[in-house]
């Protein structure tokens, strides 16, 4: 599948992202054009060190969305997670996403 590749791609250059000074400039820029998110580093997610939560708001198909990225290493590959629900469905989705952290396994 070709597409599966092309992921895999992209999956690396976010890792170098992450760990540039890019990061903080292509931030910036997505600040300004969404209008506010929230960012940040280090968090634990499924009782994994290291994730990286990315959290805003935006307008997808005329709807306000409240999108939150939550990025993780295994012990041999990263995982993203993307929850999305509109706005006014955030605050009783939030059970639902931790019921999926919680579950979480990543593979080998």
């Amino acid at each position: 599948m070709v597409l599966f590749p092309s992921a895999l791609v992209l999956a690396a250059a976010a890792v170098v992202l992450l760990r540039t000074e890019v990061l903080a400039r292509w931030l910036g820029w997505v600040g300004a054009a969404l209008g506010g998110f929230r960012y940040a580093e280090d968090q634990t997610y499924a009782g994994r060190k290291g994730a990286v939560v990315f959290e805003t708001e935006a307008v997808r198909d005329g709807r306000r969305v409240h999108i939150r990225h939550v990025n993780v290493k295994g012990r041999s590959w990263g995982y993203n997670g993307e929850f999305i629900t509109s706005v006014d469905r955030w605050d009783a989705s939030r059970a639902l996403a931790r019921q999926f952290e919680q579950a979480f396994q990543p593979l080998g």
